[in-house]
């Protein structure tokens, strides 16, 4: 079993689903083979404090919808670890913040639910702090994604 911590660090005008998003977690470990127990902390906030993680983090000032922060080196869902990344059992994989003020307003903007609009965040969350990534052009990340949606029943 996995496990998921979620915080806020500014109120929220929606409750996101919790148990939906671990199971798109469980799902995404799944599809990718892996087999160590994982850890994931999730930070749910608003636009202007996930600007200044961003500008502070990555010297982009300007929010965002999601932001990964891996705690591994691994590559394309391969983990890559030591036992020094293992905490009571868990491989802790990393820290995702996601903009509920941001998805709330993608949601509306692609005419979907905002619970697969947070799905969808989550989601790509877990496969860049998993070792992927998308800045080659490569839609196999997104892919991989809307697989995990899709047998969850969070369509477009």
């Amino acid at each position: 079993m996995n496990k998921i911590f979620f915080s806020a660090e500014t109120p929220l005008p929606i409750k996101p689903d919790r148990n939906m998003l671990r199971k798109i977690a469980n799902r995404c470990f799944r599809n990718e083979n892996i087999s160590v127990p994982c850890q994931v902390s999730v930070i749910f906030c608003d636009n202007q404090f996930i600007q200044e993680v961003n500008r502070e983090q990555r010297g982009i000032d300007s929010p965002t919808d999601v932001l990964s922060f891996p705690n591994t080196d691994s590559i394309n869902g391969q983990l890559v670890y030591d036992s020094y990344d293992m905490e009571d059992g868990y491989l802790y994989l990393g820290d995702i913040i996601i903009s509920i003020e941001r998805a709330i307003a993608q949601a509306n903007e692609y005419g979907h639910g905002v619970d697969r609009e947070i799905g969808f965040l989550f989601s790509h969350g877990i496969y860049h702090i998993m070792g992927y990534d998308h800045v080659d052009g490569s839609n196999i990340m997104f892919e991989k994604q809307e697989q995990v949606l899709m047998e969850l029943g969070l369509r477009r």
